[in-house]
């Protein structure tokens, strides 16, 4: 069913034409509003929760929202912290998760005592829980918080990349029309979740007012930002430096620097005909994209049995183990002592292609370029010159043995280039 966004005084269906005190797009990037299922919105008032209570239940919503749309795994693990940040009291933050529960809006992830009976799985040794968006029908609202202000943060780390990411976007504008049109699901934007509508519309205002952190990762080299954070239908929304926008990206990119540290060199011809994810797509009946998620649970995770309760990895992990032997014993061995070293290795050399290579370069020729791990995005007229600097630098190491894709979001033309 189509979730149109409506207003809460007036219930009246959400269009672009409609006229008021306060414009569509003031609505839209307003920090008193927010965007949640209008299921969310009518079982609070059904409980007769004052404005004050029902408020902090949006934001505890809101915040489990963009975390489970940003981790893109079952389960995000929040902060006890993070919470802290929207509501205060404990007790309160508690009874109102408790609530969502409880009424099917999230779950918390559990785990069995001796006495069989469920409790919270917290992570040993740190204040954080798994939770998990049950993902609504029907329309969608904007709803006016009680005395209270949205805050973006901003931060950035003194990193010489991270402050050439601030300084770039700065130069990213919104098309804010099309902003609207995602988040009330219009045309071909109908079949998005509510929940990643309501995560583009957070990601939307981060970018809108300039906010929003810029880090290097803790254990890896990543670079983290608004514009890694943004799912991909709010990139494809803005311009660079008042151009449409062009991303280059390593195809199967986790995928090849593993056939290239395995030297299997039929692993990576099948990474270089864009032919391993489609085989995975196959194997569950799937889009690329999840086959995508699935494979990589395979790589990031640990080394699997017939038992393991991750049935999809592990027959990813026969198929490899069947197809690819060369790099099945590769991936096995490098994961026996830590799976989790074997990821940040992954991670940390396609940070040395793309930050310390690519990154790097274009920032010497102050070309505006913003990451995304393994791709990069450059305003078009600049196209010519970050392609000839992608082939140079991931030539040194992939040279003949991987492509890259070149998409254009103003003219919505993909191809792929040879490294």
């Amino acid at each position: 069913m189509k979730l149109w966004m409506r207003w809460e005084a007036s219930r009246q269906p959400f269009n672009a034409a409609e006229a008021g005190r306060k414009t569509i797009m003031d609505r839209l990037f307003s920090n008193s509003a927010l965007l949640i299922p209008a299921k969310l919105h009518e079982a609070a008032l059904l409980e007769g929760f004052r404005p004050e209570r029902r408020t902090a239940i949006y934001l505890i919503y809101d915040l489990i929202v963009r975390e489970c749309t940003r981790m893109k795994t079952k389960w995000a693990f929040i902060s006890d912290r993070s919470f802290l940040k929207v509501v205060k009291n404990h007790t309160r933050k508690s009874t109102e998760k408790k609530w969502l529960e409880e009424n099917g809006f999230i779950q918390i992830k559990k785990w069995r005592s001796e006495d069989g009976t469920l409790k919270n799985s917290k992570i040993p040794g740190r204040q954080c829980q798994g939770y998990k968006i049950v993902e609504q029908k029907g329309d969608c609202i904007l709803v006016d918080l009680w005395e209270r202000r949205l805050a973006w943060p901003s931060y950035t780390q003194d990193d010489r990349f991270c402050q050439y990411t601030r300084d770039v976007l700065g130069q990213v504008e919104l098309d804010e029309a099309r902003v609207a049109r995602i988040c009330s699901g219009q045309s071909e934007f109908s079949s998005l979740s509510l929940a990643r509508r309501m995560a583009i519309l957070h990601w939307a205002r981060t970018l809108r007012v300039g906010s929003g952190a810029i880090r290097r990762g803790r254990r890896v080299n990543r670079l983290y930002s608004p514009w890694t954070s943004a799912p991909r239908e709010l990139r494809r929304a803005c311009c660079l430096a008042g151009e449409p926008i062009v991303s280059i990206d390593l195809q199967a990119s986790q995928p090849a620097l593993i056939g290239l540290l395995a030297e299997d060199e039929r692993f990576l011809r099948a990474c270089f005909n864009d032919e391993l994810y489609g085989e995975v797509s196959k194997l569950f009946a799937v889009g690329r994209d999840e086959a995508k998620l699935i494979f990589l649970s395979y790589i990031y995770g640990r080394n699997r049995k017939q038992t393991a309760r991750n049935n999809r990895a592990f027959l990813v992990q026969e198929y490899v183990a069947k197809e690819f032997p060369k790099t099945y014993s590769f991936v096995w061995d490098s994961k026996l002592q830590n799976y989790t070293a074997f990821a940040c290795r992954l991670q940390n050399l396609e940070a040395e292609l793309f930050l310390d290579g690519i990154f790097s370069e274009m920032m010497q020729q102050q070309m505006p370029a913003l990451t995304v791990h393994d791709s990069i995005a450059v305003p078009m007229s600049r196209q010519e010159g970050a392609v000839e600097i992608c082939q140079t630098v991931l030539g040194r190491t992939l040279g003949g043995k991987a492509r890259m894709k070149v998409n254009q979001y103003g003219t919505g033309q993909e191809f792929a280039i040879t490294i």
